[in-house]
């Protein structure tokens, strides 16, 4: 190995390198034919953040658009059932302890006072929760659609490659030899 090293290092310095490069003003091409599309990655973000979903149909991905609303939808089901249980024990934990002889828990009338004020405070975790959930479901479809704006134009093709292969570079006055990194897209 450190062999390999050495000589990498002997002939590394005297090797030439050449790159690809691009020229013809400020216009993207991809392929040298057709000009790459413009994606702004602002405009998904803030497209997203005004109306959930709306990213991901700018950066056509519309297949994501339902995932998001069963996600938001799936989410506010969860906060009103839960707030619907709360607000049930909350009434029958506020009859409960009135001191009103008049008032009676027809509800929950087979469970105990410690009973109801643990599933007063049960209920109102999991309301907590639900909207940490639906707040996290909003945020991450932003960050989502952000992300996929950002990476509109990167080429995800089968034909990707690197081909490695020892060459001769010709100079002006001598021959050099090295290895040849080729990749392709």
């Amino acid at each position: 190995m450190r062999k390999l090293w050495l000589l990498l290092l002997i002939i590394g310095p005297t090797s030439v390198c050449y790159s690809q490069t691009i020229t013809g003003g400020d216009s993207l091409i991809k392929n040298n034919t057709e000009p790459v599309k413009v994606h702004s990655a602002k405009k998904a973000t803030i497209y997203a953040a005004v109306l959930p979903g709306l990213g991901h149909v700018y950066n056509e991905k519309y297949w994501k658009l339902p995932i998001v609303y069963v996600g938001i939808g799936t989410s506010i089901f969860f906060i009103s059932q839960n707030n619907k249980y709360y607000q049930d024990f909350l009434t029958s934990y506020k009859y409960r302890v009135d001191n009103d002889p008049n008032t009676n828990d027809l509800l929950y009338s087979d469970l105990t006072d410690a009973e109801v004020f643990s599933n007063l405070e049960l209920t109102r975790t999991w309301l907590e929760w639900s909207y940490v959930a639906t707040i996290g479901i909003y945020l991450l479809q932003i960050v989502d659609a952000s992300v996929d704006a950002h990476l509109f134009n990167f080429d995800v093709s089968d034909d990707l490659s690197l081909n490695i292969r020892p060459s001769l570079i010709q100079t002006q006055n001598r021959m050099d030899g090295g290895l040849a990194l080729t990749f392709s897209f």
